[in-house]
């Protein structure tokens, strides 16, 4: 082989690798928004339902319980240990650490998609460092999910890839269905607030 199809030969390489760590940079950037997006909507849900956890605690010794105190009561006290339950799980899913890692993940993805792209002496030897970096920044946090690639995929043009409709309706299906659960959290209260006091 000679100097010329080496050198593109390692400009090919070069590209490969430059697009692998930029998609997986973004779908580091999407996932930490998401995880950081989970841990705001969990500690929502926390302060939520433990204010109406306080006004159930207080309805039951009020007059507008119409005998109904100890029902209320006792809905206030499973809802407090649900809501104890749920709070430890919650944090037990460390979403802002682990988003905190994928943060520090998609900076050192940069860097090396940095020193990727400012190496003018490119070789298979300087190429498998990188990659090897690579390698080693990918093994040191968790992966992304299908729909932090998906949403890469809808917001950047990622070699003229546009979203396929099974991308589309997995993008669809995935926020209606989150979306309804979030919401089903917040009303759930008040529809059982309803039904007790009718």
């Amino acid at each position: 082989m000679n100097e010329v199809q080496e050198i593109q030969e390692c400009q090919v390489l070069k590209d490969k690798l430059a697009n692998k760590i930029w998609i997986t940079r973004k779908n580091h950037i999407c996932a930490s928004e998401r995880l950081l997006k989970s841990a705001a909507y969990v500690e929502f849900v926390n302060v939520y339902y433990s204010v109406v956890l306080i006004l159930f605690s207080l309805l039951s010794v009020s007059p507008f319980a119409e005998g109904k105190g100890i029902l209320i009561s006792y809905i206030s006290l499973s809802g407090s240990i649900a809501l104890t339950v749920s709070i430890i799980f919650a944090n037990s899913l460390n979403y802002r650490q682990r988003a905190l890692a994928l943060k520090q993940s998609y900076i050192s993805l940069q860097l090396l998609l940095a020193e990727l792209e400012e190496s003018s002496n490119l070789n298979n030897v300087k190429l498998l460092e990188i990659e090897d970096k690579y390698a080693k920044l990918l093994s040191a946090v968790e992966n992304h999910q299908y729909i932090d690639f998906v949403n890469v995929v809808r917001t950047n043009n990622i070699n003229g890839h546009c979203m396929s409709l099974k991308e589309w309706m997995y993008f669809l299906g995935y926020y209606m269905w989150h979306g309804v659960w979030k919401v089903l959290f917040v009303i759930l209260p008040i529809v059982g607030l309803f039904f007790v006091m009718r």
